[in-house]
């Protein structure tokens, strides 16, 4: 196998077989790790496996510890290891079936590494030359650990920082009955505020993520007393779920450091809110909260909240916790998976298409708005400003430069990178003194702009 880099994976937890202690038992020593090409040797935390003694039917599931470090012990006998789930790195996507046996009294060490492992592809055959940067491994490792978070009215990001508990922005909760966490596009679940600091700006949610198998903490960044978070110039990633996007990765490096936030130019967007910024050792050093952009042109700077911020109210959140019984995690109504099609699409943009309105409450106004109503909307107010464009050149005569009030060909974003939910939005409002075209104008203006 042509590889630039060595996968070097075993495990290791501390269990007893049995309720307490082993009688005549031997100790199994596993580590987990990544040696890269540079010899850089990168811990693999919660990676599942399952072992299984030669003879008995009782299946054993243990996982590595964040330091990829543990202790196992066991009574004498004969064994088998398998991987529960692959580990994967990069392109590539590890597992294991290995034998061993424990000796009573005796140590067993354990190495699972990439030449005894099976090997399959996670992405299409890379060409020879190509390179990844370090923000590949980090997404790879770690995106399961970040969930996007549905509010009432908008989404943003959270991630996981402990077992059933996850950190986001305070902003992107705030105001809302209802939560909800996405592990990914099908698996949705109910969500609870635990603790939330409107003026910090950070929220701790608690959902039972027992329904995604897969779904690990991340490490938090601990300091010295005096030792700097993030330096000037540190290269970062983030992910999040910005825009109309599920769990992509950015990254740029740290600009400034100021005493309540750290500067970067990683690009960030409405929905990245409440997202982890990772240092390339894979540790949170903060929290993607807000953009300083600019109206003339570039693309703005990124602020971010030290994770220090989080910690004193993380204690907090862990007790309540504790103390609370979580919603059932059963999985919840989810959009489609199929998109609304592009071509419909195209097909409404050239239509003068209205929301569908139904009968409400005396003084309230209920619309319907489906992918095909919203996009007819869209559509019609580019030509309105375009024709507006013309008469403007037109008094203009021949003083000054003309614009262009052609519309080109409407692009949609759907069509290339992304997707319109096929679903219905409905809007309810109070019924105020306004023709039927402010009402609509001022009701699809309610739906724009939903990501935090």
């Amino acid at each position: 196998m042509a590889a630039t880099r060595a996968l070097v994976c075993s495990l290791t937890c501390l269990l007893f077989w049995g309720c307490n202690s082993v009688e005549g038992a031997g100790t199994l020593k596993l580590t987990a790790a990544i040696v890269t090409e540079t010899l850089d040797v990168k811990p693999i935390p919660s990676a599942r496996f399952s072992i299984v003694k030669s003879g008995e039917d009782v299946d054993l599931s243990v996982s590595t510890g964040l330091d990829g470090c543990a202790v196992l012990e066991l009574s004498p006998g004969a064994y088998v290891l398998k991987s529960a789930a692959p580990v994967v790195y990069l392109t590539k996507s590890y597992s294991w079936n290995r034998s061993f046996d424990i000796t009573d009294g005796q140590v067993t060490t354990l190495e699972l590494t990439n030449v005894d492992a099976m090997v399959s592809d996670t992405a299409a055959s890379v060409a020879p030359g190509r390179q990844f940067d370090e923000a590949a491994r980090l997404y790879q490792d770690f995106k399961n650990g970040v969930l996007t978070v549905e509010s009432d009215s908008s989404h943003g990001t959270g991630f996981v920082v402990a077992p059933n508990l996850i950190l986001t922005n305070s902003h992107v909760v705030e105001g809302s009955l209802n939560l909800r966490v996405r592990f990914v596009r099908g698996k949705k679940i109910a969500a609870t505020v635990l603790v939330s600091d409107p003026k910090l700006d950070i929220a701790f949610l608690g959902a039972d993520l027992s329904a995604f198998g897969d779904a690990k903490p991340l490490k938090l960044a601990a300091r010295q007393e005096g030792e700097p978070l993030a330096l000037e110039g540190e290269r970062v990633v983030a992910i999040g779920s910005p825009l109309h996007q599920d769990k992509i990765v950015t990254n740029g490096i740290v600009s400034k450091v100021e005493a309540g936030a750290i500067i970067s130019d990683v690009n960030i967007n409405p929905g990245n809110s409440g997202g982890p910024l990772l240092n390339l050792a894979g540790e949170v050093i903060g929290i993607t909260t807000f953009g300083d952009f600019t109206t003339q042109g570039g693309p703005g700077v990124s602020g971010i909240l030290p994770i220090t911020a989080a910690i004193p109210l993380m204690k907090e959140a862990t007790e309540k916790l504790a103390g609370l019984k979580l919603p059932p995690p059963a999985a919840l109504p989810d959009v489609p998976e199929k998109p609304f099609p592009v071509d419909a699409l195209r097909d409404a943009a050239m239509k003068d298409l209205k929301p569908y309105e139904i009968k409400a409450p005396k003084n309230f106004q209920t619309l319907i708005c489906t992918p095909p109503v919203l996009e007819s909307v869209s559509a019609e107010s580019e030509r309105r400003l375009a024709k507006i464009k013309k008469l403007r050149d037109d008094k203009r005569g021949s003083q000054g430069v003309k614009g262009s009030y052609q519309l080109e060909q409407r692009k949609l974003w759907e069509q290339y990178v992304g997707r319109t939910d096929a679903v219905a939005t409905v809007i309810v409002q109070p019924v105020l003194r306004e023709t039927s075209g402010s009402r609509w104008a001022r009701a699809f203006g309610a739906v724009l702009g939903v990501a935090r």
